[in-house]
Protein backbone atom coordinates (compact mmCIF):
# COMPACT_ATOMS: atom_id res chain seq x y z
CA UNK A 1 0.00 0.00 0.00
CA UNK A 2 1.52 3.58 -0.93
CA UNK A 3 0.35 6.63 0.48
CA UNK A 4 0.48 10.56 -1.07
CA UNK A 5 2.16 12.94 0.53
CA UNK A 6 2.41 16.67 0.27
CA UNK A 7 4.97 19.14 1.79
CA UNK A 8 5.41 22.87 0.78
CA UNK A 9 8.59 22.32 2.25
CA UNK A 10 9.34 20.45 -0.65
CA UNK A 11 10.61 21.73 -3.92
CA UNK A 12 11.19 20.29 -7.31
CA UNK A 13 14.07 21.52 -9.38
CA UNK A 14 14.49 20.39 -13.04
CA UNK A 15 17.05 21.61 -15.43
CA UNK A 16 19.61 20.49 -18.46
CA UNK A 17 23.02 19.32 -17.78
CA UNK A 18 25.36 20.39 -20.59
CA UNK A 19 28.52 17.89 -20.94
CA UNK A 20 30.38 20.86 -21.04
CA UNK A 21 29.68 21.92 -17.21
CA UNK A 22 30.96 18.50 -16.19
CA UNK A 23 34.41 18.24 -17.56
CA UNK A 24 37.02 16.67 -15.63
CA UNK A 25 34.30 14.49 -14.16
CA UNK A 26 34.42 10.89 -14.44
CA UNK A 27 31.28 10.30 -14.40
CA UNK A 28 29.44 9.52 -16.43
CA UNK A 29 25.72 11.16 -17.12
CA UNK A 30 22.85 9.13 -18.78
CA UNK A 31 20.38 11.71 -18.29
CA UNK A 32 19.76 15.15 -20.06
CA UNK A 33 18.10 16.38 -16.95
CA UNK A 34 18.77 16.99 -13.26
CA UNK A 35 16.08 17.19 -10.50
CA UNK A 36 17.28 18.43 -6.97
CA UNK A 37 14.35 18.18 -4.41
CA UNK A 38 14.96 20.92 -1.14
CA UNK A 39 13.49 18.70 1.92
CA UNK A 40 14.37 21.23 4.63
CA UNK A 41 14.75 24.86 5.56
CA UNK A 42 16.08 26.49 7.88
CA UNK A 43 15.07 29.33 10.29
CA UNK A 44 16.65 32.82 9.80
CA UNK A 45 18.44 34.18 12.53
CA UNK A 46 19.39 30.22 13.19
CA UNK A 47 22.51 28.59 12.42
CA UNK A 48 22.38 25.55 10.04
CA UNK A 49 22.21 23.39 13.81
CA UNK A 50 19.59 25.17 15.14
CA UNK A 51 21.73 27.51 17.43
CA UNK A 52 20.92 31.00 17.83
CA UNK A 53 23.65 32.79 14.99
CA UNK A 54 25.89 36.22 16.83
CA UNK A 55 25.97 39.26 16.72
CA UNK A 56 22.17 39.61 14.60
CA UNK A 57 22.97 37.56 11.82
CA UNK A 58 20.43 36.68 9.15
CA UNK A 59 22.51 33.69 7.65
CA UNK A 60 25.23 31.47 8.91
CA UNK A 61 27.25 32.95 5.51
CA UNK A 62 26.88 36.29 6.61
CA UNK A 63 29.72 38.28 8.40
CA UNK A 64 28.31 40.98 10.92
CA UNK A 65 29.23 44.10 9.45
CA UNK A 66 27.48 43.84 6.52
CA UNK A 67 23.65 43.68 5.21
CA UNK A 68 22.49 40.72 2.99
CA UNK A 69 18.75 41.05 2.57
CA UNK A 70 18.38 44.27 0.76
CA UNK A 71 20.57 47.56 1.05
CA UNK A 72 19.99 51.05 2.12
CA UNK A 73 17.84 52.91 -0.07
CA UNK A 74 17.24 49.48 -1.86
CA UNK A 75 14.90 47.30 0.55
CA UNK A 76 13.48 43.63 -0.23
CA UNK A 77 9.80 44.38 -1.62
CA UNK A 78 7.14 42.84 -3.58
CA UNK A 79 6.66 46.45 -5.90
CA UNK A 80 8.92 49.40 -6.02
CA UNK A 81 8.05 51.44 -3.29
CA UNK A 82 6.33 48.72 -1.31
CA UNK A 83 6.41 47.38 1.96
CA UNK A 84 9.88 45.81 3.33
CA UNK A 85 9.80 42.30 3.45
CA UNK A 86 11.47 39.98 6.24
CA UNK A 87 13.14 36.90 5.57
CA UNK A 88 11.88 34.01 7.49
CA UNK A 89 13.63 30.87 5.94
CA UNK A 90 16.85 29.79 4.05
CA UNK A 91 18.60 26.95 2.55
CA UNK A 92 21.03 25.99 -0.04
CA UNK A 93 21.12 23.86 -3.18
CA UNK A 94 23.61 23.29 -5.45
CA UNK A 95 22.80 23.77 -9.29
CA UNK A 96 25.53 21.04 -10.97
CA UNK A 97 25.40 17.62 -8.68
CA UNK A 98 27.57 15.00 -10.53
CA UNK A 99 26.23 11.63 -9.35
CA UNK A 100 28.83 9.31 -9.16
CA UNK A 101 28.35 6.78 -6.19
CA UNK A 102 29.47 7.83 -2.79
CA UNK A 103 31.49 10.26 -4.53
CA UNK A 104 29.36 12.59 -5.84
CA UNK A 105 29.68 16.67 -5.53
CA UNK A 106 27.57 19.59 -5.99
CA UNK A 107 28.96 22.61 -7.58
CA UNK A 108 27.46 25.97 -8.26
CA UNK A 109 26.05 26.83 -5.06
CA UNK A 110 22.93 28.90 -4.52
CA UNK A 111 21.12 30.43 -1.76
CA UNK A 112 17.20 30.75 -1.38
CA UNK A 113 15.00 32.71 1.20
CA UNK A 114 11.19 32.83 1.63
CA UNK A 115 10.09 36.12 2.79
CA UNK A 116 7.05 36.77 5.14
CA UNK A 117 4.74 37.47 2.17
CA UNK A 118 5.46 33.65 0.92
CA UNK A 119 8.03 34.76 -1.89
CA UNK A 120 11.08 32.95 -3.01
CA UNK A 121 14.32 34.29 -3.93
CA UNK A 122 17.46 32.62 -5.42
CA UNK A 123 21.26 34.36 -5.40
CA UNK A 124 24.52 32.88 -6.60
CA UNK A 125 26.23 35.13 -3.64
CA UNK A 126 23.85 34.54 -0.91
CA UNK A 127 23.82 38.78 -0.58
CA UNK A 128 20.21 39.60 -1.49
CA UNK A 129 19.40 42.79 -3.27
CA UNK A 130 15.91 44.07 -5.01
CA UNK A 131 15.94 42.84 -8.60
CA UNK A 132 12.60 43.94 -9.73
CA UNK A 133 12.13 46.24 -13.17
CA UNK A 134 12.26 49.65 -12.82
CA UNK A 135 11.10 51.28 -15.13
CA UNK A 136 12.52 54.62 -15.58
CA UNK A 137 16.01 52.96 -15.45
CA UNK A 138 14.90 52.23 -18.92
CA UNK A 139 15.72 53.43 -22.26
CA UNK A 140 12.19 51.75 -23.58
CA UNK A 141 9.88 52.78 -21.17
CA UNK A 142 7.72 55.65 -21.42
CA UNK A 143 8.75 56.47 -17.84
CA UNK A 144 12.56 56.74 -18.44
CA UNK A 145 14.64 59.27 -16.41
CA UNK A 146 17.38 60.62 -18.72
CA UNK A 147 20.51 59.54 -17.44
CA UNK A 148 19.45 56.74 -14.90
CA UNK A 149 20.08 53.75 -17.70
CA UNK A 150 24.04 54.09 -16.40
CA UNK A 151 22.58 52.32 -13.28
CA UNK A 152 22.20 48.85 -14.61
CA UNK A 153 23.22 45.65 -14.13
CA UNK A 154 23.96 42.42 -16.01
CA UNK A 155 23.59 39.17 -15.58
CA UNK A 156 23.73 35.95 -17.80
CA UNK A 157 24.88 38.53 -20.29
CA UNK A 158 21.70 40.36 -20.16
CA UNK A 159 21.50 44.02 -19.18
CA UNK A 160 19.01 44.16 -16.04
CA UNK A 161 17.25 47.67 -15.20
CA UNK A 162 16.67 46.95 -11.77
CA UNK A 163 15.08 48.75 -8.36
CA UNK A 164 18.87 47.93 -6.50
CA UNK A 165 21.33 48.68 -9.78
CA UNK A 166 24.40 47.69 -8.28
CA UNK A 167 26.85 45.72 -10.35
CA UNK A 168 26.61 43.03 -8.22
CA UNK A 169 22.68 42.27 -8.40
CA UNK A 170 22.55 38.99 -9.47
CA UNK A 171 19.24 38.09 -7.19
CA UNK A 172 16.42 36.46 -8.69
CA UNK A 173 12.89 36.66 -7.57
CA UNK A 174 10.11 37.15 -6.14
CA UNK A 175 8.34 34.05 -7.07
CA UNK A 176 5.08 33.11 -4.87
CA UNK A 177 4.57 30.25 -4.07
CA UNK A 178 1.01 30.86 -3.62
CA UNK A 179 1.30 30.38 -7.88
CA UNK A 180 2.54 26.73 -7.02
CA UNK A 181 -0.02 24.65 -6.39
CA UNK A 182 -1.73 21.62 -7.55
CA UNK A 183 0.37 20.96 -11.15
CA UNK A 184 0.94 24.48 -11.26
CA UNK A 185 4.29 25.21 -11.76
CA UNK A 186 6.73 28.15 -12.49
CA UNK A 187 9.67 28.99 -14.63
CA UNK A 188 12.79 30.97 -14.66
CA UNK A 189 16.53 30.97 -16.59
CA UNK A 190 19.53 30.72 -14.40
CA UNK A 191 23.07 30.66 -15.86
CA UNK A 192 20.98 29.84 -19.34
CA UNK A 193 19.17 26.82 -18.63
CA UNK A 194 15.47 26.13 -17.42
CA UNK A 195 14.72 26.21 -13.98
CA UNK A 196 11.11 24.76 -13.03
CA UNK A 197 9.63 25.19 -9.79
CA UNK A 198 7.04 23.41 -8.60
CA UNK A 199 5.85 21.37 -5.01
CA UNK A 200 6.37 17.30 -4.98
CA UNK A 201 4.39 15.23 -4.50
CA UNK A 202 5.77 11.84 -3.48
CA UNK A 203 4.36 8.56 -3.07
CA UNK A 204 5.69 7.53 0.15
CA UNK A 205 6.32 3.74 0.18
CA UNK A 206 5.96 1.34 3.04
CA UNK A 207 8.99 -0.19 4.75
CA UNK A 208 10.77 -3.40 3.15
CA UNK A 209 8.79 -2.58 -0.29
CA UNK A 210 10.01 -3.79 -3.66
CA UNK A 211 11.05 -1.05 -5.74
CA UNK A 212 9.23 -1.24 -9.54
CA UNK A 213 10.41 0.33 -12.49
CA UNK A 214 7.63 3.56 -12.02
CA UNK A 215 9.08 4.25 -8.75
CA UNK A 216 10.29 7.92 -8.26
CA UNK A 217 13.25 6.76 -5.70
CA UNK A 218 14.65 4.60 -8.94
CA UNK A 219 18.47 5.34 -9.67
CA UNK A 220 19.52 6.78 -6.56
CA UNK A 221 23.04 6.54 -5.67
CA UNK A 222 23.85 4.53 -2.97
CA UNK A 223 27.09 4.05 -0.44
CA UNK A 224 27.89 1.81 2.29
CA UNK A 225 28.23 3.13 5.94
CA UNK A 226 31.22 3.89 7.24
CA UNK A 227 33.17 1.25 10.12
CA UNK A 228 31.76 4.06 12.88
CA UNK A 229 28.00 3.78 12.20
CA UNK A 230 26.70 0.73 13.49
CA UNK A 231 23.02 -0.20 14.62
CA UNK A 232 21.38 -2.36 17.25
CA UNK A 233 19.12 -5.22 16.89
CA UNK A 234 16.05 -3.89 19.13
CA UNK A 235 13.89 -5.17 17.06
CA UNK A 236 15.23 -8.25 15.62
CA UNK A 237 18.61 -10.13 16.23
CA UNK A 238 19.40 -11.59 13.10
CA UNK A 239 22.25 -10.17 12.15
CA UNK A 240 20.80 -7.67 9.75
CA UNK A 241 19.64 -4.39 9.55
CA UNK A 242 16.09 -4.20 10.30
CA UNK A 243 13.66 -1.14 9.65
CA UNK A 244 13.80 1.10 12.54
CA UNK A 245 16.71 -0.45 14.23
CA UNK A 246 18.58 2.19 15.82
CA UNK A 247 21.72 3.82 14.50
CA UNK A 248 24.62 5.20 15.96
CA UNK A 249 28.01 6.50 14.89
CA UNK A 250 30.65 5.93 17.26
CA UNK A 251 32.56 8.60 19.41
CA UNK A 252 35.85 9.56 17.91
CA UNK A 253 37.91 7.51 21.00
CA UNK A 254 35.45 5.41 21.13
CA UNK A 255 35.62 1.64 20.11
CA UNK A 256 33.70 -0.66 22.12
CA UNK A 257 31.00 -2.46 20.12
CA UNK A 258 28.17 -1.01 22.52
CA UNK A 259 26.54 2.10 22.93
CA UNK A 260 28.68 4.21 24.81
CA UNK A 261 29.05 7.65 26.62
CA UNK A 262 29.81 10.44 23.36
CA UNK A 263 28.60 7.83 20.42
CA UNK A 264 26.08 9.90 18.44
CA UNK A 265 22.09 8.92 17.87
CA UNK A 266 21.27 8.82 14.41
CA UNK A 267 17.83 7.63 14.87
CA UNK A 268 15.09 8.28 17.63
CA UNK A 269 15.57 6.18 20.30
CA UNK A 270 12.42 5.17 22.56
CA UNK A 271 13.50 3.15 25.91
CA UNK A 272 11.17 3.13 29.18
CA UNK A 273 9.36 6.38 27.94
CA UNK A 274 12.88 7.87 27.56
CA UNK A 275 12.93 9.61 24.11
CA UNK A 276 16.05 10.37 22.56
CA UNK A 277 15.95 12.84 19.58
CA UNK A 278 18.40 12.33 16.38
CA UNK A 279 21.70 13.83 16.64
CA UNK A 280 22.12 14.00 20.26
CA UNK A 281 25.35 12.44 22.47
CA UNK A 282 24.73 9.63 24.81
CA UNK A 283 25.82 10.53 28.03
CA UNK A 284 26.19 9.30 31.45
CA UNK A 285 23.43 7.57 32.95
CA UNK A 286 21.31 7.26 29.23
CA UNK A 287 19.24 4.23 29.36
CA UNK A 288 20.93 3.03 25.60
CA UNK A 289 24.27 2.98 27.14
CA UNK A 290 25.68 -0.76 26.78
CA UNK A 291 23.08 -1.72 23.87
CA UNK A 292 25.36 -3.92 21.72
CA UNK A 293 25.58 -2.30 18.36
CA UNK A 294 26.92 -4.31 15.07
CA UNK A 295 28.32 -3.45 11.80
CA UNK A 296 26.09 -2.76 8.21
CA UNK A 297 25.67 -5.50 5.92
CA UNK A 298 28.11 -4.62 2.18
CA UNK A 299 24.64 -4.83 0.88
CA UNK A 300 23.07 -2.45 3.43
CA UNK A 301 23.68 1.15 1.98
CA UNK A 302 21.96 4.50 1.75
CA UNK A 303 21.55 7.91 -0.19
CA UNK A 304 23.14 11.06 0.26
CA UNK A 305 19.87 12.87 -0.07
CA UNK A 306 20.54 15.48 2.90
CA UNK A 307 24.70 15.71 2.82
CA UNK A 308 26.93 15.36 0.23
CA UNK A 309 29.54 14.28 2.69
CA UNK A 310 29.58 10.29 2.53
CA UNK A 311 28.28 9.88 6.02
CA UNK A 312 24.47 8.92 6.76
CA UNK A 313 22.95 12.17 7.94
CA UNK A 314 19.77 13.00 9.81
CA UNK A 315 18.17 16.05 9.50
CA UNK A 316 14.99 18.49 10.48
CA UNK A 317 12.45 20.12 8.11
CA UNK A 318 10.95 23.04 9.67
CA UNK A 319 12.22 22.33 13.26
CA UNK A 320 9.98 19.68 14.07
CA UNK A 321 9.85 16.48 12.07
CA UNK A 322 13.31 14.93 11.63
CA UNK A 323 13.58 13.00 8.12
CA UNK A 324 16.61 10.65 7.52
CA UNK A 325 18.80 9.13 4.36
CA UNK A 326 17.15 6.43 2.95
CA UNK A 327 18.04 3.14 3.49
CA UNK A 328 18.21 0.14 1.13
CA UNK A 329 19.54 -3.19 0.22
CA UNK A 330 21.72 -3.45 -2.65
CA UNK A 331 21.25 -6.67 -3.89
CA UNK A 332 22.99 -6.31 -7.04
CA UNK A 333 25.54 -4.11 -5.93
CA UNK A 334 25.69 -1.74 -8.43
CA UNK A 335 25.24 1.07 -5.65
CA UNK A 336 22.06 1.98 -6.93
CA UNK A 337 18.09 1.83 -5.99
CA UNK A 338 17.49 -1.03 -8.79
CA UNK A 339 13.71 -2.51 -9.61
CA UNK A 340 13.44 -5.76 -7.21
CA UNK A 341 15.30 -4.32 -4.52
CA UNK A 342 13.69 -3.27 -1.35
CA UNK A 343 14.27 -0.22 0.59
CA UNK A 344 13.87 -0.10 4.52
CA UNK A 345 12.80 3.71 3.94
CA UNK A 346 13.97 4.38 7.91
Amino acid sequence: MKRIISTIAIFLFTFTLFPSQIQNSSASVENPSLIVAIEHLYKVGLSYDGTLLKGGKLFPWQATNESLWGRKNYPMTEIINGEELNPLFYTTFYLNIIPNGGKSKGFDKYYAVIDNKGNLWFDKDGKFNNPLYDGKRDPKNPFFISGSCSEANILDGRVRYSFDPSSDNNTLGPYKLSDVSGENYLVTEIEGRKFILALLDMTDFEVLSTLKETDWDLKFSLINFVLEEMHAENISANGNFDPFEWIYRKGSSNTDSKVEVGDIRLSPILIDSFIYEPNTVVKQRDKDIGFTLINFKESEKHTENINLNSLYDVSQKFDYNYFSEFIYLDSNGDSLTSPEEKGYLQ
